[in-house]
């Protein structure tokens, strides 16, 4: 898939409301066994599991973004020294 495209993508998803709204309610949910006192070790590795899997997701696609920016950077830079 073009970088640019896959950028595109990724940030409508980072800027849509219902993704963020759900996952928000993923993480905070996650985050909230941590402050369970009755948790057990297996639900907080579980929960620490799906923190940074969350985190990793969101960090990827951020990655996207942030590629294509540098991308249509460097591809300025070229066409200037051109």
């Amino acid at each position: 898939m073009d970088t640019h495209v896959k950028a595109a993508r990724a940030k409508q998803l980072l800027e849509d409301e219902v993704f963020k709204e759900a996952f928000d309610m993923v993480l905070n949910a996650q985050v909230g066994v941590f402050q369970y006192p009755t948790s057990s070790e297996e639900e907080i590795m579980e929960a620490h599991r799906m923190v940074r899997a969350l985190t990793a997701l969101k960090g990827q696609l951020q990655s996207f973004v942030d590629d294509s920016k540098l991308l249509e950077r460097r591809q300025n830079k070229v066409r200037h020294r051109g």
